[in-house]
């Protein structure tokens, strides 16, 4: 299989002059074909276009904010600087390359994909003990956005990443739900936590976006933040 060529190359770097952290392309085919849609799944995009440009934001311990929850449209600021990355792409590819693209929505149900099996194919990263995509410069601290893309482009790839081989599983111990006590994670569990942030959501000065007081949900990250690949 032959590797990304100029176009591929383009693409990415242009990602990541945008400000995403990192990028790689993938197939709608191969992911379609991945473990991420196997028992019949199907993705809603896949009449429309023939690839898949991974974006990811690093979301480190010294930027909680850009993951809090809050009532402005996109849901965090993490998202929302993910949105205007793939705005400015999504430009960059009609007026410059002649390829139509668009933006996917996060959630499943409204049109969106399995953003981790896509990463995985992209070369981003690889799925963690604790159910996260792990990549080798940011650890599991990244969030991931998609672009449908028209044309059928090359698949960008990475070489072998398996830091989880020998961890001695903080991502576990950290989990105040114990949603690995069976040796995998627990969705349940999982969510059962979410439902006592929300719960708990306060009001927090925001300082990233500017000062503003509002309610906001600081969903758990125990099992990300405890994971010793931490990045820069």
């Amino acid at each position: 299989m032959r590797g990304p060529g100029k176009t591929e190359t383009r693409i990415v770097q242009k990602a990541l002059e945008c400000g995403a952290s990192l990028a790689g392309i993938t197939g709608v085919e191969a992911l379609a074909a991945s473990r991420s849609y196997a028992g019949g799944k199907r993705i809603a995009c896949a009449e429309k276009g023939h690839s898949l440009l991974v974006l990811s934001l690093a979301q480190g311990g010294h930027w909680p904010e850009f993951d809090w929850w809050d009532s402005q449209p996109g849901c965090t600021q993490g998202n929302r600087r993910l949105a205007k990355i793939m705005d400015q792409v999504i430009h960059w590819l009609g007026e410059k390359e002649q390829i139509q693209s668009w933006a996917l929505p996060y959630n499943i149900e409204k049109g969106g994909i399995f953003l981790k099996g896509a990463a995985i194919l992209a070369g981003l990263g690889t799925i963690g003990k604790n159910n996260l995509l792990i990549t080798p410069a940011f650890g599991p601290r990244v969030r991931l956005r998609a672009i449908l893309i028209a044309e059928e482009l090359t698949q960008t790839r990475a070489g072998e990443f398996n830091p989880c081989e020998s961890c001695d599983r903080s991502c576990h111990r950290a989990c105040p739900q114990e949603a690995f006590e069976s040796g995998v994670f627990d969705r349940k569990r999982c969510s059962i936590q979410m439902r006592i942030d929300k719960l708990a959501r306060g009001a927090v000065i925001g300082e990233m976006g500017g000062p503003c007081l509002e309610a906001l949900i600081k969903y758990c990250r125990a099992c990300e933040l405890a994971c010793p690949l931490t990045g820069p």
